[in-house]
């Protein structure tokens, strides 16, 4: 039986600088400070073939990924790195120049039996997010920051997201996952 998830932790994120059908790469991994949640919604299109008044053929495609996460807060480097902006004397300057990078996204989710998960989605962009902001009344509230992006399968092999698991046989990639963004072994088998 699977573990449940318990924690969240190591939002990490790299910035994508090539994929097209030669292959991708990827740029140093950043790390994202103080995580709270993450979500994953894959949106599927799934179409049928009828024949003989019966279902003959499912085809399901993944058409795109929607991804949000929250932090305590996140830094004006981080979001200038995540949606675009530059820095200036320790200013955010956001206009309509900014364009944000495509980007892959990973961390890890620890579970109940204290075994770890690992991801990578590998290609995406996050958007402009939503501030809140509330007066302190008797007691503490505290506003966290939520990004939300949007993430499709790469150009180079189709792919979306790397998972990696404690609990499987041969998993040995624990260690350095978040050093740079995974890809599979050249000498793998397919799957």
């Amino acid at each position: 039986m699977a573990a449940p998830r318990t924690n969240l932790k190591n939002l990490t994120v790299a910035l994508l600088t090539k994929d097209d059908i030669t292959g991708a790469t990827y740029g140093p991994t950043r790390k994202i400070l103080d995580a709270v949640k993450a979500s994953i919604d894959p949106k599927v299109s799934s179409d049928k073939a009828y024949g003989d008044g019966v279902v003959k053929y499912v085809s399901e495609e993944v058409t795109e990924i929607e991804v949000e996460f929250e932090t305590l807060g996140l830094s004006l480097s981080d979001q200038a790195f995540l949606i675009g902006g530059t820095i200036e004397n320790g200013v955010l300057i956001d206009g309509d120049k900014n364009q944000a990078p495509w980007v892959a996204f990973g961390f890890e989710s620890e579970k109940a039996n204290k075994k770890r998960r690992f991801y990578w989605l590998y290609k995406g962009k996050f958007s402009l997010f939503k501030e809140e902001f509330k007066q302190k009344e008797d007691k503490t509230e505290f506003q966290g920051d939520t990004i939300k992006g949007t993430f499709v399968l790469r150009i180079f092999d189709g792919n979306w997201r790397a998972r990696g698991d404690e609990d499987e046989v041969g998993f040995t990639a624990a260690a350095t996952w978040f050093d740079a963004v995974y890809e599979q072994p050249a000498d793998a088998p397919a799957v």
